[in-house]
C-alpha cells in the first residue's frame, strides 16, 4: 500500500495548497503582515486545478484502499501488513483533512477579530471607492476591510473581492484619500485609483 499512502499524502498536500492563497490573507489579517498576502497570492488562479487534483488523488486512494485484495493459489485472500499509515483510519483522517481545507473560505471569517462598533463622528463624513487589485476571495475581502478600519478617520469600511472594489465611508477632515489607499497597498493589495461616492452628511 505504498502507492496508496504516497497518493493520500499528495491529495492532502494539494489541499493544503490550495488554500494558501486564502489562508495568507488570514495570517496577515491576524498578524498585521501585509507581505504574506502577495507571497501566496500566485496560487489564487490555481485553486480549483488543485481541489481538482486533490479530489481525484484522495478518491484514488480510496479506490487503491477498497478494491478487491489478490488471492494466491488456494484462492485465500492475501492480507497486507498495513500500519497505521496504510489504514483506513490515516486515509480517512487525510480524506476529512482535505474537505476541511478546501472549505476554508467558507469559514475563514471565523477568525478574524471583529471591530469593535465605531462611535459617530462629529464633523462632514464622505465615501469613496476604492479600485482593489489582487483580491481572489473572501479572506481577501476581511483582509481589505480590517485594513482599512485600522486607518483614523475612517467609519466604515467594506470591500468586494467579485467587484474588485472596497467602499469607505470616513472623515475628511482627519484622514485624505491618499492615505486610505496607501492602507490599501500596505495591506498587500493594490489600490489602482478612487473617487468620491457622496457626502454622506
Amino acid at each position: 500500500m505504498k502507492s496508496g499512502k504516497g497518493v493520500a499524502s499528495a491529495g492532502l498536500v494539494a489541499a493544503i495548497a490550495s488554500t494558501l492563497c486564502c489562508i495568507g490573507p488570514l495570517l496577515a489579517a491576524v498578524a498585521g503582515a501585509g507581505s504574506l498576502v502577495s507571497t501566496f497570492g500566485w496560487v489564487a488562479p490555481l485553486r480549483p486545478y488543485l481541489i481538482g487534483a486533490s479530489i481525484l488523488l484522495l478518491g484514488y486512494a480510496w479506490w487503491l484502499r477498497l478494491r478487491p485484495q489478490k488471492v494466491d493459489e488456494c484462492g485465500c485472500e492475501v492480507a497486507p501488513k498495513r500500519g497505521f499509515l496504510g489504514s483506513t483510519a490515516f486515509l480517512g483522517i487525510v480524506t476529512a483533512l482535505g474537505v476541511v481545507l478546501t472549505a476554508f473560505p467558507l469559514y475563514a471569517s471565523w477568525f478574524v477579530p471583529s471591530k469593535a462598533p465605531t462611535a459617530q463622528v462629529a464633523g462632514q463624513i464622505s465615501r469613496a471607492e476604492v479600485e482593489v487589485k489582487g483580491m481572489t476571495c473572501p479572506t481577501c475581502e476581511m483582509h481589505v476591510s480590517a485594513e482599512l478600519q485600522k486607518v483614523r478617520g475612517v467609519v466604515e469600511a467594506v470591500a468586494y473581492y467579485t467587484e474588485d472594489r472596497a467602499v469607505v465611508t470616513y472623515d475628511p477632515s482627519i484622514v485624505r484619500i491618499e492615505a486610505i489607499m496607501a492602507a490599501v497597498d500596505s495591506s498587500g493589495y493594490e489600490a489602482v485609483s478612487s473617487h468620491i461616492l457622496e457626502n454622506a452628511q
